[in-house]
């Protein structure tokens, strides 16, 4: 969606997996796992690119000039849209959709768009705006009860502009969603937001988030009784005639004319089929894809201003505020030699100068594919380009090739401005981690570390010992829990260096007073040093009502009796001038108080029977003998 480098140390100040460089790379999600190789060579070959392009002579040069930055950046195939007024200048594709087969893409292929489905969502609001249903600034859970914040100050004033501006004060937590893939459904990522800790304060800063695009989902799901899908089909694509866009994976891959997505391996020189993204929930964020007739007729309902065949799909008013700069965007907006000094977000759309005309755009970024769908508004221009390559900034350099021309401003050499970024170079070798200790060694046998480590927001983690190995694994990766120094590990896959972690992503664990490891921190949202927390789940331990009796009596501790007894199948302890506890099984003849963290009751054993118990606690233990 928003641009995705999935490097979690760079994720700072982007949007979504690294900001999009400024006219460069797209917004958009995210790097997919390796699905196949497809062939060490680089010379794809195009054979349908000079076919059926515009006579204009502003576009002379244009399939050579698509043809040359696509191989220069290892490009399979290509989507691109120029539309002006009421006028569809190109709606074609280049190249290929199946590199392997070498079947051409063509202006019916759909190419998966990413985060460019943020505008339809936002347009769906709209159309709610228009309706009377909503209030882009009364808090949004008047609207949605089920949205609540860790913080209560959030869950009170949070407003659906402050959503559909990434302005909540929430970064983005995207391994949540992402990677972990532990959320099934809307409902359950909606449950995950009231346990993601903000990084900044309301309305402090721009922070891009795709939970809250899921939201408004959910939202407009609420208020009309209709499924986002529901929704996005009757009020957008129906009325424009998009019959070829799809608002899944599943319907995606039933199509029979879809492109497969593809990245290119510098460090082997060839191409790489991955496996698509499917979507779990999460789909007003990203999900659409699109061919390039189709995205051609979107773009003609916002050159103008929300009319279609002279009836409006939502109001000027909306449309207003849609292209409107709603908030700022601190970084990435340094561009003058390109004019690019107004750099912001609208609702939906981000919004930019462009070499003096105003720009209003979207990139999309998901596995195999980038994308970017923008439009300007003074000159009703609109372009989509669309490419079949992991995390590119192709697309950046046929969209802009195009702009320069359509807009008769100086031409930029975008092949050669953005040639550095192609997928081509060879990534540059990452250095050793210096702030490693040597010479240390984990406080725990590694069997201490193995279990279920869970976190509310971004659910659960299993680690096991094998052949004196940690592994982790969620979701459908297994990942190598490689020790770095003292009680600090790494997370390390093949999927995690596809997606810029090739050093691996750093987890920490802890020790609680009674020697056990109680949890770990680990780094997977950059914005927040201390780290998401995973408790460890207590281990099961099956004790039967017979078991329990053996634990039963009176025990004596400094003059006073603290009785122990089974109640309702469950151990219970009862301490003059205190409240009634219940002990939980932990360990063989160990028990864990409920209601407090650090607090055991273990049992000395003689002849299968207790003798004796000794109460744990962080200020020390206890010994209480049975009378």
């Amino acid at each position: 969606m928003q641009h995705f480098t999935f490097n979690f140390k760079r994720l700072v100040p982007f949007c979504l997996f690294g900001l999009f460089l400024m006219f460069q790379m797209p917004s958009g999600f995210g790097q997919g796992k390796w699905y196949s190789q497809v062939g060490k060579d680089t010379k794809i070959g195009y054979v349908n690119t000079k076919a059926g392009l515009p006579s204009d002579p502003r576009l002379a040069g244009l399939g050579k000039a698509v043809e040359e930055i696509m191989s220069a950046f290892n490009v399979p195939g290509a989507s691109v849209v120029i539309v002006e007024k009421d006028k569809v200048l190109l709606a074609k594709g280049f190249g290929y959709k199946d590199l392997k087969a070498k079947t051409p893409a063509t202006e019916r292929t759909l190419f998966p768009i990413g985060s460019c489905t943020k505008a339809f969502t936002a347009a769906i609001m709209g159309t709610l705006l228009d309706e009377k249903l909503v209030d882009f600034d009364k808090p949004a859970r008047q609207y949605l009860p089920e949205l609540e914040f860790q913080q209560p100050e959030l869950t009170q004033q949070v407003t659906l502009r402050d959503m559909m501006t990434h302005r909540t004060g929430l970064p983005r937590h995207d391994f949540a969603w992402y990677m972990l893939g532990n959320t099934t459904s809307r409902a359950s990522l909606l449950a995950a937001i009231r346990h993601f800790e903000a990084s900044a304060g309301l309305r402090e800063t721009w922070q891009y988030n795709n939970f809250m695009y899921m939201a408004q989902g959910a939202m407009a799901e609420k208020l009309t009784g209709k499924s986002w899908e529901q929704l996005v089909a009757a009020r957008i694509l129906t009325p424009l005639g998009m019959s070829q866009a799809v608002l899944s994976t599943s319907d995606l891959l039933k199509s029979a004319d879809h492109s497969l997505g593809y990245a290119f391996n510098a460090e082997k020189s060839t191409i790489e089929q991955l496996d698509y993204y499917h979507f779990s929930g999460m789909e007003p964020a990203g999900s659409i894809s699109a061919s390039a007739q189709d995205m051609a007729k979107w773009l003609r309902l916002w050159i103008h201003g929300g009319q279609w065949e002279g009836k409006p799909l939502f109001s000027t008013a909306y449309y207003q505020q849609a292209i409107k700069n709603q908030m700022a965007i601190s970084e990435g907006g340094d561009r003058p030699e390109i004019g690019a000094y107004l750099y912001g977000y609208g609702l939906g759309w981000m919004v930019k100068g462009y070499k003096g005309h105003y720009f209003v755009e979207h990139g999309g970024n998901i596995d195999g594919f980038s994308a970017t769908t923008g439009f300007f508004p003074s000159d009703s221009l609109g372009i989509y380009v669309c490419v079949n390559q992991n995390g590119s900034s192709a697309q950046a350099a046929i969209r802009n090739w195009i702009a320069d021309r359509m807009l008769g401003v100086k031409q930029t050499d975008w092949l050669a401005e953005l040639k550095p970024q192609a997928s081509g170079e060879a990534p540059s070798r990452q250095e050793a981690d210096l702030s490693q200790v040597a010479g240390t060694q984990p406080s725990h046998p590694l069997a201490d570390y193995a279990g279920t480590y869970q976190n509310g927001g971004y659910g659960g983690v299993k680690i096991y010992s094998h052949n004196n190995q940690l592994w982790a694994s969620f979701s459908n990766d297994t990942a190598r829990v490689e020790h770095f120094h003292y009680d600090v590990f790494k997370l390390k896959s093949e999927a995690l260096a596809e997606v810029g972690e090739a050093n691996g992503i750093k987890i920490r664990f802890h020790t609680g007073y009674d020697g056990s490891i109680t949890g770990f921190d680990g780094q997977l949202e950059p914005t927040l040093p201390e780290g998401i927390q995973f408790a460890k789940q207590p281990t099961t331990v099956a004790v039967t009502a017979t078991d329990l009796k053996k634990y039963e009596g009176n025990y004596g501790l400094s003059g006073m009796t603290v009785k122990i007894f089974a109640q309702d199948n469950s151990l219970r302890m009862s301490v003059p001038g205190q409240p009634e506890y219940e002990l939980a099984p932990y360990k063989p003849d160990e028990f864990k108080l409920t209601v407090a963290d650090g607090y055991f009751v273990r049992f000395e054993m003689q002849d299968g029977k207790a003798v004796a118990a000794y109460s744990i606690q962080p200020n020390g233990t206890f010994k209480m003998v049975r009378e």
